[in-house]
């Protein structure tokens, strides 16, 4: 197969779901898969060695600095995929876009988790009142993880933080690959807010400014950086990931219709930008869909995206608050108008009955932070619903996770050692490989089932038994429009 050659081997025949292979540079992939995430580089909690998964993804933000290979800086040689920095418009607080690119604050996110205070929140055991920071990537989702007994969640108020860093000292990053700009001649903007911040490392002169357009000439806070489009794909050409997204205005789905509108015509400006930039023809660049939750916008940016030549394509702007049923709706319309040879990407999806909605619905790869994220605050995934590892009831439980899982932590350890370690680093990396197993063996019991033609029984299984008899709405309504009714147990387990 040459590089960036998509086969597709087996199709499901009452829903979307395929089998396939796609050809990059560093390896053929089989689809459909899940992508963890390695936001800087580094996969929290676990060592690239103590998981199986085919591709995964880095953060091209907070690798900016790194200035050379991503295999060779993390000795990870299977394929890789690097976002452009466009989620972290939405991520990260008080970033701003203008035609130019995205201007972003100064957090200081090369310090270390526990010092960012609106990224990380602290776990408190009431027992012995010791904090145990489990840090967050800039990703929201995942924030309705459900509530311990053990468990408090702690914010600090802007208030106490600001009088926390009246003092600090502000930190130069030297040799970033993006333009870190200053105006010392221009009028001094005006203070709107002070950022939350770790008072160690950055001062206050790291604030949300007023920006001012004029002729191009923009005022930016000191130590804030500029990233356009030209600098997201620069960027991504020396980390050398397999695949590379496009820079885009990547809006709450949300926001007023006139804003998205804005916004997804400005990512097709941008996408075009992205794909003149783009020198190392060993990288396969996906642009990304945008619109929000308007059938109207989507399609003309897709109409808009294929006027070019491309080996793959993105669907993103989701998973900002939107409801279930418009989500599902949004993905479904975005897939039935995009060609049938291109591999499609779902950005933003780690739930795992939502990653096999979406496979149903047609999508070949997706991502999220979330099993990571979640195995840290102790929720474990299995087969017959979530169990959060942090409540009493497992402190003399001496099964594993999940009797039926193969993975290095269920295989050596009971509930019990995992209750009775919380709060520790270990905790944290055994429940990471843990979700990163099932998450991976997930994808590949779908793709078998869609191979063996056993998909409509995989879902049924599936579903029926994560929900017994309380499968959503939403997820009904959309088998019930491939003509499945999840209702009738399978005949074959998965």
């Amino acid at each position: 197969m040459k590089l960036g050659e998509f086969k597709i081997i087996a199709e499901c025949p009452k829903t979307r779901a395929r089998a396939s292979i796609f050809k990059l540079h560093r390896g053929t992939v089989n689809l459909p898969t899940f992508m963890p995430v390695a936001t800087k580089a580094s996969m929290k909690g676990v060592l690239s060695s103590q998981f199986d998964h085919e591709i995964i993804l880095a953060n091209t933000y907070h690798c900016r600095n790194l200035n050379r290979n991503l295999d060779e800086f993390m000795s990870y040689y299977k394929p890789m995929l690097t976002d452009s920095g466009g989620f972290q418009i939405v991520s990260l607080k008080d970033a701003f876009v203008v035609e130019d690119g995205v201007i972003f604050p100064n957090l200081a996110l090369d310090c270390s988790d526990e010092c960012i205070a609106r990224d990380s929140d602290t776990l408190i055991n009431s027992e012995t009142e010791q904090k145990c920071y489990i840090s967050l990537d800039d990703n929201l989702v995942g924030k309705e993880i459900e509530q311990c007994s053990e468990i408090k969640n702690k914010k600090e108020k802007d208030s106490e933080i600001v009088e926390s860093e009246k003092n600090t000292q502000n930190i130069n990053y030297v040799n970033d690959t993006t333009k870190s700009i200053t105006s010392s001649n221009k009028k001094t903007p005006k203070i709107d807010k002070i950022l939350p911040h770790c008072d160690e490392f950055i001062s206050q002169d790291t604030i949300k400014c007023e920006i001012e357009q004029l002729d191009k000439n923009y005022i930016i806070p000191p130590g804030s950086i500029m990233m356009s489009p030209e600098d997201s794909i620069k960027i991504q050409n020396i980390l050398g990931a397999d695949i590379i997204m496009q820079l885009d205005d990547v809006l709450n789905p949300l926001q007023p219709r006139d804003k998205i509108e804005v916004g997804m015509e400005r990512s097709l400006r941008w996408l075009k930008r992205c794909l003149d930039a783009h020198k190392n023809q060993n990288q396969i660049l996906f642009p990304i869909i945008q619109g929000g939750l308007h059938d109207d916008l989507r399609l003309r940016s897709i109409d808009g995206i294929l006027k070019h030549k491309i080996n793959g394509i993105a669907i993103g702007g989701l998973c900002g608050g939107e409801n279930k049923e418009d989500f599902c709706k949004t993905v479904d319309f975005s897939i039935k108008n995009l060609p049938k040879e291109l591999p499609k990407y779902v950005m933003g999806i780690g739930y795992p009955e939502s990653v096999v909605l979406i496979i149903a619905l047609g999508a070949d790869m997706s991502d999220c932070v979330y099993p990571t994220r979640t195995a840290r605050f102790g929720r474990a995934f299995t087969n017959y619903g979530d169990l959060c590892m942090l409540r009493t009831i497992y402190a003399t439980d001496l099964r594993p996770i999940d009797i039926d899982c193969g993975c290095y932590t269920c295989l050596n350890y009971t509930r019990a050692y995992l209750f009775n370690i919380k709060f520790t680093t270990n905790f944290c990396s055994l429940m990471t490989v843990h979700n990163l197993f099932f998450m991976e063996n997930l994808t590949k019991r779908a793709r078998n089932a869609i191979i063996e033609g056993t998909f409509e029984n995989f879902i049924i299984s599936f579903f029926n038994n994560r929900y017994k008899d309380k499968i959503p709405q939403y997820v009904l309504d959309v088998f019930d429009g491939f003509s499945i009714d999840l209702r009738q147990q399978s005949k074959h387990k998965n």
